[in-house]
């Protein structure tokens, strides 16, 4: 299994702060933390199984919320038991990724999103 552009994108950058940027208007700030492999829980022999890899990201800061409550992402950090999420393409992938100074890494392709 190959990385996708995402994962490339949050590997590559590990160690840098990183701007995360959502359709729905959700915006954070914070770090690739972990890369792993993951699936969606169902068995291997299920036909819909699939596995992927993603990032576990740590959550600096919220910048700015999502305009409608429809993000598991904010309602998994504004719970606040963990600053870290999990980022792939599999399930609500960001649609943009900044440095910090607003240089712009990555932007979500609609081919490569799942």
């Amino acid at each position: 299994m190959e990385y996708n552009s995402l994962i490339k994108t949050l590997d590559e950058n590990g160690g840098k702060e990183l701007i995360l940027v959502w359709e729905n208007g959700l915006k954070i700030v914070g770090k690739p933390d972990t890369l792993y492999e993951s699936d969606n829980v169902l068995e291997d022999d299920d036909a819909n199984y699939t596995e992927y890899y993603a990032v576990a990201f740590r959550v600096i800061e919220v910048l700015t919320q999502p305009t409608h409550n429809e993000s598991s992402i904010y309602d998994w950090i504004s719970t606040g038991k963990s600053s870290l999420v999990e980022i792939s393409l599999y399930k609500e992938p960001p649609n943009e990724i900044y440095l910090a100074d607003g240089q712009e890494l990555w932007e979500l392709d609609s081919d490569e999103s799942q």
